[in-house]
Order: C-alpha cells, then structure tokens, then sequence
C-alpha cells in the first residue's frame, strides 16, 4: 500500500514545547547522555506525530491514509521506549505510564466531544496540554542519570512555569486587539490580566529564589526568567491590527530554548 503525507499536528507550539522540555530535562541531569537524549527525542517526536495521525484517523474521511501512519510512530516510539526501559535502564520511569495513559485518554476522549468548540483551543485546553508535554522534562532529567525524588517535579514545575508563560502571552496579545474581529473575542480578552498577574507572580517567585539558593544559582534563575517577564509587557499594549503569529511563534520558541537552558544550568547549580 502507497504510504500517503504523513498528517502533522496543527499546533505548532508543540514541537517547541518538546524540543524545551527535553533541553531542561537533559541538561538538569548530572551525567547527561547523547545517546539517551536521542532516544528521548525519538520517543517525543514519534508521540507527538502518532497523536496527529490518531486524531486524523478518528476523522472517517481521513481513516484510510492516517491509520497506516498512527501504526508506524506508534511502533518507532515504543521501540525508543523500550530502548531507554533496557540499555539505558531508565526503569524508574515506568511511573509515567499511567499518568501517559491518562493523558491520552483524556485526550481522545475530549476530542470525540461534539461541541461548537474544540476543548484544546481553549486556555485550559492549552495549559493542561503544557502541564502534560511538561512529564517530559522530568522523564529525561532520569532517564539521562537524575535521581528520584523532589527534583523530578522540581524539574516538571520549571517546565510547566515557562510553557504556561508562553501560552498566556500569546493570549494576551490576541486579546490586546481593540478591534471587534474574529480573532479577539470577548472570551480571550481576560488572559490580558491573568497574564499580568502570572508573570508578576514569577516576578515574586525570582526574589524568593534568591533569598533561597542565592547567587550563582538565582543569577541563572534570573537570566532564564527575566526575558519571559519583560516580554510579557509586549502583551498588554492595545492593538488595533493583528500582528505576525509567525515572527511571534519563532521569538517564543528561540526564548523559550534560552529559558530551558539556563533553567537547567541553573538547575545543576542548585542540585
């Protein structure tokens, strides 16, 4: 059977997300592998491809093409899993399954929903996906030679804090629009101030990082986090044309990788 294009996930924010949540976990890791960390990558890509192609082929008209697709990333994902699970004895993240199964469950069932609107475009639709990519951190944080224990939601919290702060702020500029236009309804327009007062609460969580830790580690903590609460400014100014998603969606996901970086750097100087 002629293999057709594989479906790809309409949410491009996804892959930035991974590739994030990946940079944290890895680089927070004592010893951190090449080898585990590709096999991570592996696992995360072919899972985020494999949930595209499922959903595709939860559509009647796109059954035929996509289920072939599911079926392929579904096997190339669970061999990187069993990679990790043997050579790599990455056992300890056998806890991750329920949870996985959980999330994906969910998932498919929301999606099955009919409603007028689709439960992953709403902003808890998106911030409980984040919290969800966010396992990844902590998944190659021990699977890369990182201990159980605290750390592992240390890890997941510092995930989780950088990707909400992505999503309230592209909210935030949509809902900053004055026009009456299909792309700033009403409903979006409070994440304008859900988004001030997220981004100050970081503000606060910084000060308290440095009376805790102290510097060098707070340094790290602060170049990380620093740039995500100033540009969170940007969102607040009122707009009457829609800007460049596109030029949006690059800067957030170069920031993001500085944040992840950093985060981790940080991370090992506290651990």
């Amino acid at each position: 059977m002629r293999l057709s294009r594989p479906p790809f996930p309409p949410e491009h924010g996804s892959w930035a997300l991974l590739a994030c949540a990946i940079v944290l976990g890895v680089g927070s890791a004592p010893s951190p592998g090449g080898a585990t960390a590709t096999m991570l990558v592996v696992a995360a890509f072919s899972a985020n491809m494999g949930r595209a192609a499922l959903m595709a082929a939860m559509r009647r008209r796109d059954e035929a093409h996509a289920r072939p697709w599911a079926l392929i990333w579904a096997g190339l994902g669970l061999a990187a899993a069993i990679g990790l699970l043997v050579e790599y004895g990455a056992y300890r993240l056998l806890w991750l399954v329920p949870v996985a199964g959980l999330v994906v469950v969910g998932h498919v069932g929301l999606s099955r929903i009919r409603t007028t609107r689709r439960f992953d475009r709403t902003l808890a639709g998106e911030l409980m996906g984040a919290l969800g990519i966010g396992l990844l951190a902590p998944a190659a944080y021990v699977a890369s030679g990182g201990p159980m224990g605290p750390t592992v939601g240390l890890v997941w919290l510092a995930a989780a804090a950088q990707s909400a702060s992505g999503i309230l702020h592209v909210r935030a500029i949509i809902g900053s629009l004055t026009s009456r236009s299909r792309a700033a309804p009403a409903r979006i327009r409070p994440a304008v101030p859900m988004s001030a007062v997220y981004h100050l609460m970081l503000a606060l969580g910084l000060i308290v990082l440095w009376r805790l830790v102290g510097p060098p580690a707070a340094i790290g903590f602060a170049v990380a986090y620093a740039p995500l609460i100033l540009r969170s400014i940007l969102g607040f100014r009122r707009r009457s044309v829609a800007p460049r998603f596109t030029r949006i969606g690059i800067a957030e996901t170069m920031l993001s990788l500085w944040c992840a970086g950093w985060t981790a750097a940080a991370l090992r100087g506290v651990l």
